[in-house]
């Protein structure tokens, strides 16, 4: 007879960080949303973009699990979701990215 003090098997909720059953690749993608919302927060409220890599706090991690389930690509998710153009910061210099003005229009 099996003994009955056995431990029980852990249970994880399905959209839990530490569910042993996300792929590695699903890790990846929410790291990367993860990324991409931080500087997204941080240019909405004019702060200065996260450095280096931080933990995902559990309930991001959760937010961006289920947004990139609904979506079935990482691509599919950063579009709709808007997060594709928080790659790399805005800056004044570049030239092309500011509405053209009159002088744009009479330079000579």
């Amino acid at each position: 007879m099996p003994p009955f003090n056995r431990p029980q098997p852990l249970k994880f909720e399905w959209d839990a960080p530490e569910n042993p059953e996300h792929t590695a690749e699903l890790r990846a993608d929410i790291e990367v949303m993860a990324r991409l919302w931080r500087n997204r927060e941080a240019s909405w409220h004019t702060r200065p973009w996260p450095l280096g890599d931080q933990p995902i706090p559990r309930w991001l991690w959760k937010r961006l699990y289920k947004l990139r389930i609904r979506y079935h690509s990482l691509e599919d998710t950063l579009h709709i979701q808007g997060l594709s153009g928080y790659r790399e910061p805005y800056t004044e210099d570049a030239g092309n990215d500011h509405w053209p003005t009159h002088t744009d229009y009479y330079a000579e």
